[in-house]
């Protein structure tokens, strides 16, 4: 028996606005679903993080929330955790790393019930993993991971599933998720390479944003995944699955470390010591202010924390906005979208932008507090170095922006 495990990801960023979240779900989350509920014998795992969550819930998009619901009570659909303004994991401290978890956790179980609170797998965003955080995951017992195809250090596992200090860890097929993703591959030539890669029986994990399907690529739920489901209805060798089912249908290889990286990492990515090259790129000028900027907000809340009980009761909005904004400011796309590839000087800015309001409101909570002369001392440079290294990323975009209109009109 071929078994295919398919796994969508769905996300927008906070600052995100009605206008595209709503031009999103009239293309793909009002039709996507559908396809699942029309088809009762497929699965897949999904991810959504709080981030959309929230957003799917403010703006009424009810019925989206429903349909998930729904595939989830008749077992068609199993959740995984995540953080839930979807950062990148080894780019923020551990301490960070569990709160975006936690955060992610408790606004899901509040909008999805108990079938989201149950035991489950658990989806970094990007798929962008390092060492801590396999130990955090293993420490708060998620049963699983998922890892891109270039994070294996071993054979590549079909007929077997390989663990991290007893975590099992999952590789995204990153050529198959690939072709699907960017409209590379026929319905029925994606079922035949599924049914013809190996021998015996075998497992196929695809990968891929939900947002593809209708979004990405007009139709798509219905030119690719309802033609593939139809062709699947009568298919006795090929078995859609979770991947919780992973593990009751195939051995443990053994113990293995996956290799630091996202699934936009390349092998030559990983030559060069780049792991994380769309948010962490060491070449990359904004990626680095950004990194600077967010160090001096992390230790601008940290200060904060440690007085939290001293601060005056008209001085707690500012305080409880600090740490929302921290939340928030830790979103992938703000690097995203200064990457050598995706670049958008406005879409930085409102992602910066969370930072800046964290900073601000931090400072003045602080302000509010009686801080020996040295820690005062300590609120001053960081506030003075954040708005210094502000001021450094405007310029920064500014001759980014100049240098790309020189060979191309800039897209919105």
């Amino acid at each position: 028996m071929i078994y295919w495990a398919l796994f969508l990801h769905i996300y927008q960023p906070p600052f995100q606005s009605f206008e595209i979240i709503k031009k999103v779900y009239d293309e793909c989350y009002s039709k996507i679903f559908n396809v699942f509920l029309e088809f009762s014998f497929t699965k897949f795992t999904l991810n959504i993080n709080g981030s959309l969550t929230e957003q799917l819930f403010n703006y009424k998009f009810n019925d989206t929330i429903e349909q998930i619901k729904t595939l989830a009570e008749n077992n068609q659909l199993r959740f995984t955790g995540s953080g839930k303004y979807h950062p990148i994991f080894p780019l923020i401290p551990q301490a960070e790393i569990r709160r975006q978890i936690q955060l992610n956790e408790e606004y899901n179980v509040q909008v999805f019930g108990s079938n989201y609170e149950n035991t489950k797998g658990f989806f970094p965003p990007e798929l962008a993993i390092s060492r801590p955080l396999l130990e955090i995951l293993k420490e708060l017992q998620y049963k699983w991971v998922l890892a891109t195809g270039v994070a294996c250090p071993a054979k590549w596992p079909m007929h077997w599933y390989y663990t991290y200090k007893g975590l099992p860890i999952f590789f995204r097929d990153t050529v198959i998720s690939d072709q699907i993703s960017f409209k590379q591959i026929q319905p029925l030539d994606f079922i035949t390479k599924v049914q013809t890669l190996f021998s015996d029986d075998y497992y196929v994990i695809t990968a891929m944003d939900g947002e593809t399907f209708g979004h990405h690529i007009k139709n798509y739920e219905k030119d690719f995944l309802a033609t593939v489901f139809t062709n699947l209805a009568d298919n006795e060798e090929m078995q859609m699955i979770f991947l919780d089912d992973i593990p009751n249908l195939f051995p443990n290889e053994g113990e293995i470390i996956p290799i630091n990286s996202s699934w936009s990492t390349t092998a030559a990515n990983l030559a060069e010591r780049n792991p994380y090259p769309l948010w962490a790129d060491p070449k990359n000028e904004i990626h680095a202010i950004q990194k600077l900027l967010l160090e001096n907000v992390l230790q601008l809340n940290q200060i904060l924390e440690r007085h939290s009980k001293e601060i005056p009761e008209d001085y707690l909005e500012f305080y409880k906005n600090a740490r929302a904004n921290l939340d928030k400011g830790e979103h992938s796309c703000r690097l995203w979208w200064a990457s050598t590839y995706n670049y958008n000087e406005e879409l930085v800015i409102r992602g910066v932008h969370f930072l800046l309001l964290s900073a601000i409101d931090a400072y003045k909570a602080l302000l509010s507090i009686v801080l020996k002369r040295k820690e005062f001392k300590k609120i001053q440079t960081l506030f003075k170095d954040f708005r210094s290294e502000y001021s450094n990323l405007f310029q920064a975009l500014a001759k980014e922006t100049d240098n790309r209109s020189k060979f191309k009109s800039l897209q919105r």
